[in-house]
């Protein structure tokens, strides 16, 4: 038995190995852990001003303010404030499979001065009551998720979560810079 299971870890381990020999690289999409990803376009946290029903128009940005579909509730449109913050870099952003709640997420964390700000925004979006409670994450004039703030975002991690399928989770990772 114990024969049957090294031979099974030399196998595995045989598999990590590109030809020659030498440990395969990994693949350009995981990137070292701690390794800034730079953001093309830019990471927008704006405040949700408004809320109304019907179609939404082609997103319109007009005096600062975007007008865009409400991802969480189709049929909606929201009026978001221009961008309190735009973040250039993430710290890290991973798509997993979250054991404990069935479902899969993408991880954000960011670094430097916009832990702080988003500290800040988020602080003043929970004392608030919908729709002005939630903050928007643009990416271009694409809207990753509009989610309502309960409390204070105090260290920089964000947890992106939902009905993601395990595609659209990977394919947010990618359009993030993972």
């Amino acid at each position: 038995m114990v024969g049957i299971l090294l031979v099974a870890l030399l196998a595995t381990l045989a598999a990590c190995r590109g030809p020659g020999g030498d440990p395969m690289e990994p693949p350009a999409s995981s990137a070292a852990a701690g390794r800034p990803r730079e953001l093309d376009p830019p990471l927008d946290f704006r405040a949700v001003t408004a809320s109304q029903d019907g179609p939404c128009p082609t997103p319109v940005e007009g005096g600062g303010q975007l007008v865009v579909t409400d991802p969480q509730r189709p049929g909606s449109c929201l009026v978001l404030a221009p961008p309190e913050l735009t973040v250039q870099q993430l710290a890290e952003v991973a798509a997993r499979y979250d054991d404990r709640n069935l479902q899969w997420v993408v991880e954000i964390n960011l670094a430097g001065k916009d832990v702080a700000a988003l500290e800040r925004i988020s602080r003043a979006a929970a004392n608030l009551t919908d729709p002005q409670n939630r903050i928007a994450m643009v990416l271009g004039t694409e809207v990753i998720i509009a989610p309502a703030v309960m409390s204070a975002l105090t260290d920089g991690r964000l947890q992106i979560s939902g009905k993601l399928t395990e595609q659209e989770a990977k394919d947010l990772q990618v359009k993030l810079g993972g």
